[in-house]
């Protein structure tokens, strides 16, 4: 709740998409503060709360790291 807006926010818990292919349960922008709390309930329904998560300057930012 306390990171600035605009943060690229990225759970380390994953689901599998396909054969070999993981996404993040949880992948978004760090809304304003007055959409937190309905972020928040995404968070627990996907069940990234409670985890340990990456916080990225950008989405970009956040896909580099990804690249082998």
């Amino acid at each position: 709740m306390r990171l600035p807006t605009g943060v690229f926010l990225v759970s380390n818990t994953q689901r599998v998409i396909g054969p070999n292919t993981v996404t993040p349960v949880f992948a978004e922008k760090v809304v304003p503060f007055d959409d937190r709390e309905r972020q928040w309930r995404r968070i627990k329904e996907c069940g990234a709360d409670g985890r340990t998560c990456e916080a990225h300057t950008t989405s970009e930012e956040y896909k580099k790291t990804r690249e082998f």
